[in-house]
């Protein structure tokens, strides 16, 4: 919560492609959602199973882009608002503050 402002003196490596595919590759949860999406919606009685496999590819990818573009976009101009030091510590109050509920509902649940 009394944190301050990040060190602005700090410059962060811009990520390469490469790394977004090793990253890509190597994050568990992707393949666990993946599994669990063609469980749910690929029936193995059925004999169009390359067309069902494609549709839902393409849908998962579809969505995916769409998502982690808004997501991206929305990073970035939150990251903005908080680039002073002023708001930095409104930030760090807020998230302290709901770290500290969480805490406290977990005690009482």
């Amino acid at each position: 919560m009394r944190s301050g402002m990040p060190n602005s003196n700090y410059e962060a490596k811009v990520a390469s492609f490469r790394d977004g595919v090793v990253l890509l590759l190597l994050n568990p949860k992707a393949y666990f959602i993946i599994a669990a999406m063609f469980a749910q919606f690929l029936d193995p009685g059925r004999a169009d199973q390359l067309i069902l496999v494609l549709w839902i590819t393409t849908i998962f990818t579809l969505n995916n882009l769409i998502a982690f573009t808004l997501w991206t976009i929305a990073g970035d101009r939150l990251a903005a608002l908080f680039r002073s030091e002023s708001n930095a510590r409104k930030m760090n109050l807020g998230f302290g503050a709901l770290l500290a509920m969480v805490a406290l509902w977990m005690l009482f649940s």
